[in-house]
C-alpha cells in the first residue's frame, strides 16, 4: 500500500509542472474549476438537506473547517 501512495505522489507531482503552465496560459480555467467545486459544494448540501438516498445510504453531512 505505501508503494502506491509513494507512486501515485510521483505521477502528480510529474503533472503539477505541465497542469501548472496551462493554467497559467488559460486563466479562465479557474475561474470554470471554482464555479464547478461551488456547483458541486451546492448539489451535496441540498442532497444532505433533503435526506436524499444515493445507492441506499443517506447524503452525509459536507465537513467544513
Amino acid at each position: 500500500m505505501i508503494t502506491f501512495f509513494v507512486i501515485s505522489v510521483l505521477v502528480i507531482l510529474q503533472f503539477t509542472v505541465p497542469a501548472r503552465s496551462f493554467v497559467n496560459k488559460h486563466p479562465s480555467i479557474q475561474i470554470l474549476v471554482l464555479l464547478i467545486l461551488i456547483g458541486m459544494t451546492l448539489l451535496i448540501e441540498s442532497a444532505h438537506l433533503s435526506n436524499v438516498l444515493i445507492l441506499r445510504s443517506h447524503v452525509t453531512q459536507v465537513p467544513k473547517g
